[in-house]
């Protein structure tokens, strides 16, 4: 009898006890275990000791309000009681929440310095894993490579450039390959060497202090010595890093290296067999698209879709130490044995051209590097550097200059631009090989 006397004196403790509910809902229930539940407290106000108290709770709203007037007070005491004993418990909640978010501001701050750190080591970052330990693909191998591996490569990987002494002194102190070597440097990539293709390029090497494997050329259909059949041989020089399990940059010497490639966010992903540069110079020429053809004769069937992208530049790509990436250098250095082609020519159809017929392609997987990361030199003169906002905001991490003869002036130029802060140094060229284009 109590109970229900109380049940129906307890209109106004209902309205109290859902203000109530309301104020401390989220401090109670969050603060489990260091004190009661609204729901507990509201019937321990209202003198109910079991939940199925509360139904009495609903029905009493439609008791006469003298009842609920005569016998309010004591409860509103108690409900004041617990309102207040909520408040406090909000109060720690509050503090605990702010104390919480503290620390883990702070262990947020801790753990992107510890990135940044290991990035500037030369760790990649969680997206762009390391690749595997080296595991040499074949037995044997050139143990004076090897030697030179060992010393120069992290984590299995190496940058290289092949060239002559075409493009520097013996001395090294001038020519194309010692302005490429000062790029390298100055981003600060340590795992590179240069593939010296005669003794005076070596000789450049040792006394510039870089890093070489001396290398004789191969007997192709082209001349080793003009510049195609020096990029020529280059795929048989990759062989011999593969076999021994160590992954490749490989990089023409007109190349400004503005950033290290190894460690750049977004520059190499090693997901895939090769990563090669494009030709491209957007979205659409550089990572393919569908495009229409129309054969009027056809009638119904006139309309049909083709994939088109640009070449890969076999001036720079990055290949993984894989029996896929080995198959395509062997299947490119057989073709060029027997065959006066142009080896990019050459690199594009062993990577793109499908199995069929009697033919097996080496299926080696391809992604196409990111054209602002790693830059032709078209995207760059004839685009890139009329966009100020890009150009403000995006710092590539190499620039091929590929498409243009003055290659050398325009290297030094990317330079003063990059290294140096000299905003204006890319306003002498044009952005082709002439201002009156295509009349030069």
């Amino acid at each position: 009898m109590v109970v229900e006397k109380r049940a129906r004196r307890g209109g106004g403790g209902v309205f109290l006890s859902q203000v109530l509910l309301l104020i401390c809902g989220l401090g109670v229930g969050f603060m489990a275990g260091r004190a009661s539940s609204p729901s507990l407290l509201v019937s321990k106000c209202l003198g109910m000791s079991t939940p199925a108290a509360s139904a009495s709770v609903s029905t009493s709203s439609s008791m006469s309000s003298s009842v609920v007037t005569s016998a309010g007070g004591d409860c509103t005491e108690q409900v004041q009681a617990k309102e207040g004993e909520c408040r406090s418990l909000l109060d720690n909640l509050r503090s605990t929440l702010e104390a919480s978010c503290d620390v883990r501001l702070h262990a947020a701050s801790d753990a992107l310095t510890a990135a940044r750190a290991e990035s500037s080591s030369g760790s990649a970052s969680p997206t762009h894993p390391l690749p595997p330990k080296v595991t040499p693909l074949e037995s044997g191998g050139d143990e004076n490579l090897r030697e030179v591996l060992e010393r120069v490569a992290i984590n299995g990987e190496v940058m290289i450039a092949v060239s002559n002494s075409n493009l520097i002194t013996r001395d090294g102190s001038y020519g194309m390959l010692r302005t490429f070597i000062d790029c390298v440097k100055r981003a600060q990539v340590s795992n590179f060497l240069v593939v010296a293709m005669d003794d005076d390029t070596a000789a450049a090497m040792r006394a510039l202090g870089v890093a070489y494997w001396q290398r004789g050329a191969i007997q192709l259909m082209v001349n080793a010595r003009d510049n195609h059949g020096t990029s020529s041989q280059k795929f048989h020089i990759l062989r011999e890093f593969l076999v021994l399990g160590y992954s490749v940059l490989l990089s023409d010497v007109d190349v400004v290296t503005l950033q290290n490639p190894f460690t750049t966010p977004g520059v190499l992903y090693r997901d895939s067999d090769v990563e090669g540069l494009s030709d491209g110079f957007d979205a659409g020429t550089a990572y393919g698209k569908i495009e229409g053809i129309d054969d009027p004769k056809m009638g119904w069937s006139r309309y049909a879709q083709k994939f088109e992208l640009f070449a890969l530049n076999s001036g720079l790509f990055y290949l993984r130490s894989t029996p896929s990436a080995l198959a395509l250098v062997d299947a490119i250095n057989e073709h060029l044995k027997k065959n006066k082609a142009w080896d990019q020519t050459v690199y594009n159809e062993k990577i793109h051209m499908p199995s069929h017929g009697h033919y097996k392609s080496p299926q080696a997987s391809l992604r196409v590097m990111d054209i602002h990361a790693i830059m032709n030199s078209k995207t760059l003169f004839r685009f890139t550097r009329h966009n100020k906002g890009l150009m403000a905001r995006n710092q590539p991490a190499m620039i091929h200059v590929n498409y243009h003869p003055d290659k050398w002036e325009r290297m030094r130029a990317i330079m003063q631009y990059y290294f140096d802060g000299d905003k204006r140094a890319l306003d002498k060229f044009p952005d082709g090989s002439c201002w009156q284009a295509p009349n030069c």
